[in-house]
């Protein structure tokens, strides 16, 4: 029989969407697919990215407002989900919370002998089993997350609640490693999760808890499952209704009463691993907005991206020149190659610290050993910023429909080969430069003029200041060759304990033009 919860009005602050910055895309095509869907720096950012919160119901009347992700396939259909939360952590881990937004199909929450308790329901089972292997790749599989949490006394202080749910149902039903599960009472009530606190009544429509059936000539009634028990008996559990009200079914062999022991619909939830999450792509709506659609890039370890021995980048009149070598098992199935910049370290620190300064996909076909050509946008294409400014890397990704997962190597880091300071005549200095050329003070010895304005440095250590950075009359800072100075042509800088990187810059030498080479040629000096 069905027993209807009373209700109280509650509601939860709204989480901040994140947001990225993003720059003009690369020149040269990127691939059209079949679907019309084109990645480009425009429309992708760094794992979630700019995937907002579902929106606040101010009433029970209000639909579900909030951003979709497409993640697997079910019956030939890309599968749409809600995202509960773009950055919840309560599962063990940073994960994207989903909550499918329709009704895949039907099934008894269990069989004989009937236990209302999740962890032993054929339903769970069967959600973890044939629909988990069924409906995802082997690489979507291993970008879900096993789910763990435990059970806690229901209490208005973590989610606000109406005092009958809590009553009836008393506690949070514990996953313990589970794949795909169902919502428990609080999570289908918490405002966080775009779901009010009231769960219709008296046949009044709780609009946010609605679901159309993903089978649109279905003539079921739109019920679905959580997975919370009844608590006054040992065998009922909750689902929403058609009307979105939050009620019980009584387990039992089917009767006249279709809410006894129905074969009603599964909402499967789940968590995405977010570290395995590299590009979220806006495929429709505004980003950061809800009604946004997404679509997600997962890194795939079977697919390797690395420089060949031996061979580092270049960088010659404003373009980047970089050797690579494509490996792994599923490397055959990536279609291009792409750069992207960002702020500092991919996942340097706590996830999403780094911003997405720049993506797009490089004019150039993928193969087990190539090498690609591109050029950045003109404010970031300043040497001295590369390693310092901002951090360069190259990605082989498996770009698929505009609703299907695409797939990626680990972004593999492209360090600056080199650094030159050409001061044959004064160079003139900019913050990145001027960061990355005080690194002369680990080779070299510093003091100051007798102004006590001009810094001198000594790079050789011979007891002769070789080089100035002074102020010039435009208050523009400039390095100069000093008039003492008797090295000659060019000069590397020792940067030895650490060759590959000093302090937060990623660069292999740095190199001082003081001179035009003496050059003999036929007995001639030039």
């Amino acid at each position: 029989m069905i027993k209807r919860m009373f209700k109280r009005a509650g509601a939860l602050v709204l989480a901040s969407a994140m947001a990225v910055a993003l720059v003009p895309k690369i020149e040269g095509d990127d691939p059209v697919l079949a679907d019309g869907f084109t990645k480009t720096g425009e429309n992708t950012e760094l794992c979630t990215g700019k995937i907002s919160n579902p929106e606040v119901p101010k009433d029970k009347v209000v639909s579900w407002d909030g951003s979709y992700v497409y993640f697997g396939n079910y019956a030939g259909n890309p599968i749409r989900f809600r995202v509960l939360n773009p950055k919840e952590t309560k599962f063990g881990t940073d994960t994207l919370f989903l909550d499918s937004d329709k009704l895949l199909f039907e099934e008894r929450f269990d069989e004989k002998p009937y236990s209302n308790v999740w962890a032993d329901s054929t339903l769970r089972e069967s959600l973890n089993g044939d629909f988990y292997n069924n409906s995802f790749t082997t690489l979507e599989q291993s970008a879900i997350w096993s789910s763990k949490i435990e059970s806690h006394d229901y209490s208005s202080d973590i989610v606000p609640m109406p005092d009958g749910v809590i009553t009836s149902f008393w506690k949070y039903t514990p996953l313990t490693g589970e794949k795909i599960f169902l919502l428990d009472v609080e999570d289908a009530l918490n405002t966080k999760y775009g779901y009010y606190t009231e769960a219709g009544h008296n046949g009044l429509n709780q609009s946010n808890h609605l679901k159309a059936i993903a089978d649109s000539s279905s003539t079921a009634q739109p019920h679905w499952w959580l997975r919370s028990p009844y608590a006054r008996t040992t065998n009922s559990v909750a689902f929403i209704n058609q009307f979105g009200s939050l009620v019980t079914s009584t387990l039992m062999d089917p009767s006249p009463d279709p809410t006894m022991n129905s074969t009603i619909f599964a909402s499967p939830a789940l968590n995405l691993d977010r570290n395995k999450i590299l590009f979220s792509s806006l495929i429709s709506g505004e980003a950061g907005k809800a009604g946004a659609e997404y679509k997600l890039t997962i890194e795939d370890d079977d697919i390797k991206l690395a420089l060949p021995e031996g061979q580092d980048a270049k960088f010659e009149n404003g373009a980047w020149t970089v050797p690579y070598i494509l490996s792994g098992k599923n490397a055959g199935s990536v279609n291009q190659l792409s750069v992207m910049v960002l702020s500092k370290d991919y996942r340097g620190g706590d996830l999403g610290d780094p911003n997405l300064v720049y993506y797009a996909k490089i004019d150039a076909t993928p193969s087990v050993n190539g090498t690609v050509s591109f050029t950045l946008p003109s404010d970031l294409s300043s040497q001295y910023m590369w390693g310092a400014g901002y951090q360069l890397y190259l990605v082989a990704e498996n770009a698929n429909g505009m609703m299907e997962t695409d797939y990626s190597s680990k972004p593999l880091l492209i360090e600056n080969p080199g650094v030159t300071y050409d001061v044959r005549t004064p160079l003139k200095i900019d913050p990145y430069n001027f960061a990355l050329f005080s690194i002369i003070a680990y080779g070299g010895s510093i003091n100051f003029d007798d102004s006590g304005e001009n810094i001198l440095f000594d790079i050789d250590k011979d007891d002769v200041y070789d080089l100035s950075l002074s102020k010039g009359s435009d208050g523009t800072t400039y390095m100069s060759k000093l008039d003492d100075c008797i090295l000659k042509g060019r000069y590397s800088l020792d940067l030895k304990p650490v060759p590959e990187k000093v302090g937060d810059f990623h660069i292999r030498e740095i190199s001082i033009i003081l001179s035009d080479y003496n050059i003999t040629l036929n007995g001639t000096s030039n």
